[in-house]
């Protein structure tokens, strides 16, 4: 019985010790970088999205995936919207098809994002009533 307590106390005491360990290292703020551009989503549509960027030179860039009913910031990097203008895309998740064969899809016109500008999306259920909204700062 005096064993149990004594196991007890030594993985409390280990629990303790590693959720101080991880928590100092732990990064609060996403957006380190003073010149930093994101594209928030608030997906209302009836199933996760993929959000993409269309650079300059035609290449897409995953931004990340955003699951039903959640909203998510994703960051674009320097690099990519410094090229030049960029085109924001979202397609619904649907793994095994092509992006290019999907007929629902949010498109932005071309958009050259200035420094601290975001870009938000407003998914709802029928894609084509979405909005998009770009705001400085």
């Amino acid at each position: 019985m005096k064993v149990k307590s004594i196991y007890r106390a030594a993985l409390m005491l280990g629990l303790t010790a590693f959720s101080a360990t991880s928590l100092e290292g732990a990064d609060v703020d996403p957006r380190t970088d003073d010149e930093a551009r994101q594209v928030n989503v608030v997906n209302n549509f009836a199933s996760s999205v993929r959000v993409f960027a269309l650079d300059a030179n035609g290449r897409l860039h995953a931004l990340g995936i955003v699951a039903r009913g959640q909203f998510k910031a994703l960051e674009i990097s320097n690099e990519i919207a410094e090229m030049g203008a960029i085109q924001i895309k979202v397609y619904p998740n649907q793994p095994g098809r092509s992006l290019m064969s999907n007929t629902q899809a949010i498109k932005t016109r071309q958009i050259h994002l200035q420094s601290e500008q975001t870009v938000t999306v407003w998914l709802k259920m029928d894609l084509s009533a979405s909005t998009v909204e770009i705001r400085q700062g």
